[in-house]
């Protein structure tokens, strides 16, 4: 794992590559973030803007694959272009998921999706967490628009309807969090108030969501993760093991609302299987029903078809990559 290359390091190497005319091709047909550009020579100016409009990085591949399927590479940082991935549209609650595995990007269906509809994937990564303004604001600064997916849609309609009460408390709510951010990342536990704060604030963003439909409530609940997530840490830190325990099911029901069949909802499914299993012992229903969900889990994002060895595979791969990152 590392850091995501330099965008000056891939529009050299397609300046030095010798490209087949399809790849020429294709690589014309994308979009620079500029009219005149599109119109221009394909030099390093306009493919810099072809990069930085159409290039997907990240800090490592598939932990999973990389970990559990023989001949996959390390888990490196990368930085790639793939012109028909690149036409894919966002939406801040997306119904495909994508990764890297090797040199190509896989997309998998995450939700059903109707014949005739439209593929959308999460240009935001794990910033799809976060409010609608924040959401807006980055979309505008990385790609030049604004999003009207219906998270977005009904979300600004709280505002403008006048019901911006649970907009207002969520903000309040992150606000907080900001400030117990470094209690929480110390070794020593964290005072027994700091639980106590951190489960009124869940309580009041439960309270806050309360008079919302369903998939609005669920919308807004995975704008405010930084909170669930604390929650399950400060409950864990204390030893509230059952109290861990259900903080993490709100925590893995906000990204599966937003983000499903991610990475991370993948780790959040296994960390809750662990809790489970230390906790009610590996036998226990609900332990069973838990490891049910994660070969689910791993199921949506790899394929249906995966036989029982290859998913349990991935899901000891995953196994590992929890070790790697901070959910």
């Amino acid at each position: 794992m590392g850091q995501i290359p330099d965008c000056d390091e891939l529009v050299t190497s397609l300046l030095e590559a010798p490209l087949t005319t399809p790849q020429r091709e294709a690589l014309a047909g994308l979009h620079a973030g500029d009219e005149e550009l599109d119109a221009g020579p394909m030099d390093e100016e306009r493919l810099q803007g072809i990069v930085g409009v159409n290039s997907f990085g990240d800090e490592f591949s598939d932990l999973a694959s990389a970990f559990a399927l023989p001949g996959q590479p390390e888990p490196v940082g990368h930085l790639g272009l793939w012109p028909s991935f690149s036409m894919l549209n966002h939406s801040c609650a997306a119904n495909a998921v994508n990764f890297v595995l090797g040199r190509s990007m896989a997309v998998f269906a995450a939700r059903s999706i109707p014949q005739g509809s439209e593929v959308l994937i999460n240009y935001l990564g794990r910033s799809a967490l976060r409010p609608v303004a924040e959401r807006q604001e980055a979309l505008a600064a990385g790609y030049s628009f604004s999003c009207d997916c219906d998270r977005c849609r009904a979300e600004m309609l709280l505002g403008v309807q006048g019901h911006s009460g649970p907009l207002d408390c969520i903000q309040k709510l992150l606000s907080r969090c900001d400030a117990r951010t470094e209690a929480l990342c110390q070794p020593a536990p964290p005072p027994p108030a700091l639980l106590e704060e951190v489960r009124a604030d869940a309580a009041a963003l439960h309270a806050a969501l309360s008079g919302l439909g369903p998939a609005e409530a669920a919308w807004l609940r995975a704008s405010c993760y930084d909170l669930l997530s604390q929650h399950t840490a400060a409950a864990e830190a204390m030893g509230a093991g059952g109290e861990a325990e259900e903080a993490l099911g709100a925590q893995l029901g906000a990204v599966e609302a937003v983000t499903p069949h991610s990475d991370l909802h993948l780790f959040l499914a296994v960390k809750r299987l662990s809790l489970l299993q230390t906790r009610q012992g590996p036998d226990s229903q609900e332990a069973q029903e838990q490891m049910g969900r994660c070969v689910a889990a791993v199921r949506g994002r790899y394929g249906a078809g995966l036989s029982d060895g290859t998913a349990l595979r991935l899901l000891q791969g995953v196994v590992r990559g929890l070790e790697q990152v901070v959910v």
